[in-house]
Parts: C-alpha cells; structure tokens; sequence
C-alpha cells in the first residue's frame, strides 16, 4: 500500500524500514524520535521546515522505493473518493484509461462504469475498484493514484514514473 504525507512516520518506517533513510536524506531525522508515533510525515516534515513540494516530492521519492516494478497502487485516500464516486454514479467500477490528446502528448481519462472486458486489470483498495484496459496499463505500470485537496488543488493526481514532463495545466503528460 503506498505511503501518503498522511502516514504516521512510524508506521512507514515499521514497514517498509528503507523508508528511513529517504525521510533522513530530507532531512526528517525524526524517524526514531518518540514522535514517530503520533506524528505524520507531513507534521514531521512541516516542524523541520519543509515545503508542501519539499514533502511531495521526499513522499513520491519513498512511494517509488517501495512499489514493486509494474504494481498500480491506489492510495487510502483515492480509495475513499473512487468509494464516494462510484456509490453517488451508482456504478461499480473507475476505468482510467491514458489517451492520446493535450498539449504534451497523453492525458489520463476517468469515467464510473459498470463495464468490465476480459482485457482489463482490476486494482483494487479498501472496496474500491479501478479497472484499466491493457494499453493503458503498460502506460501506468509502477503508478500510484492519489487524490489531492488543498487550497491549490483537488482531484486525482497519479504519480507516473513512466513520464518525466507535463504541460503548464498540468493535466497532459509526455
């Protein structure tokens, strides 16, 4: 399961024990503290001076270090709002699919449905289902979905380490 800035330190550290020295080459050295326990990623990151993209960037740093090659996650959080979406659509399943389009090259397109092909891949977290056709999968391998709320921001975000640019907008991808 992949680690979000909401995982209390400890719990990361504990299973996945790799983490730590990522978290301390940022400059979290609070990986051992008595704090480790109540205190999460973002919190220890925040009290030793970090920046929302300092955090994201050392939080998709571990993410990467701990998914297996290939593996599509979905974070706790996405599960809850795919959860929520899926339950108002009264559908069952979210496909995304990566489509050709926007100024960089690719976007990635999601829709609640209640149809499932032999070809598609079933990821699934906490109840919620996420299916995705073959090609796009190549596209998404070692891939976590994310949903993000924060003044600047709200909706899925997914971490492709299969593309390395994006445009302004941030929504097409290369």
């Amino acid at each position: 399961m992949a680690i979000t800035k909401e995982t209390l330190i400890s719990k990361a550290v504990q299973e996945h024990p790799a983490v730590a020295q990522i978290l301390m080459e940022h400059g979290l050295h609070c990986v051992g503290c008595h704090v480790s326990q109540v205190e999460t990623i973002e919190q220890g990151a925040q009290s030793h001076g970090m920046s929302d993209l300092e955090i994201e960037k050392m939080v998709s740093e571990v993410n990467k270090a701990i998914t297996p090659k290939g593996e599509l996650q979905i974070t706790d959080a996405a599960a809850e709002k795919i959860s929520k979406f899926l339950k108002q659509d009264n559908a069952r399943y979210l496909r995304i699919t990566v489509e050709a389009g926007g100024c960089s090259g690719f976007m990635y397109d999601f829709q609640s449905t209640d149809k499932k092909t032999s070809e598609d891949t079933l990821v699934t977290n906490k109840g919620a289902i996420v299916i995705v056709d073959k090609e796009s999968l190549t596209k998404l391998q070692g891939s976590i979905i994310n949903y993000i709320e924060n003044l600047h921001e709200s909706g899925f975000k997914i971490e492709n380490p299969n593309f390395e640019s994006s445009c302004g907008c941030g929504k097409s991808f290369s």
